[in-house]
């Protein structure tokens, strides 16, 4: 229907959950937000290509969950490292990338380091570092986590991205 795979990408010791979908001339990497730690691709390319189907004509488009061994320490420089190494295993040599809350600050980091493997930079609801707001957010967050609350985790989150308007709908 939309081309769209699951795939799992072993870079040297590193393993990284992937999905594809579409059949565009150019590529676009979706680089998600810190929630991909709690739901990460795995498994979802027809969600993905259901929702972003508008895309699929123009776009080959990938997103990469974080390599699954995450040590304590690794910043978004790294991920944005992991990232470039998974691009080049595939063989995308240059796309436009969409980085999306952390996903944005990975992808200024795949920016700077890799300017010659991104086209454009597409940033939502994100940062050029982490503030103190943004670590007063991820420190309820992680607290939620840790409690098992996950719809209070959601709702957290959706309150700070959107509207009370969009909320209401």
């Amino acid at each position: 229907m939309f081309h769209a795979r699951n795939g799992l990408l072993r870079t040297g010791d590193a393993e990284t959950d992937y999905v594809r979908f579409g059949h565009g001339e150019r590529n676009l990497i979706m680089i998600p937000g810190l929630g991909d730690g709690l739901k990460t691709v795995k498994g979802m390319a027809i969600p993905f290509a259901i929702l972003y189907h508008m895309l699929a004509k123009d776009f080959t488009v990938y997103s990469f969950s974080r390599r699954r061994d995450l040590s304590p320490g690794t910043g978004t420089r790294d991920m944005a490292a992991d990232l470039a190494h998974a691009m080049e295993a595939i063989g995308i040599a240059k796309a436009s990338v969409v980085g999306v809350s952390q996903g944005g600050m990975i992808a200024q980091w795949l920016a700077i380091d890799y300017p010659e493997m991104v086209e454009k930079l597409v940033l939502a609801v994100t940062a050029p570092q982490v503030n103190e707001v943004i670590r007063g957010c991820v420190g309820r967050w992680i607290a939620s986590a840790k409690q098992g609350d996950h719809k209070g985790l959601m709702i957290d989150t959706a309150e700070r991205r959107y509207s009370a308007q969009y909320l209401q709908k």
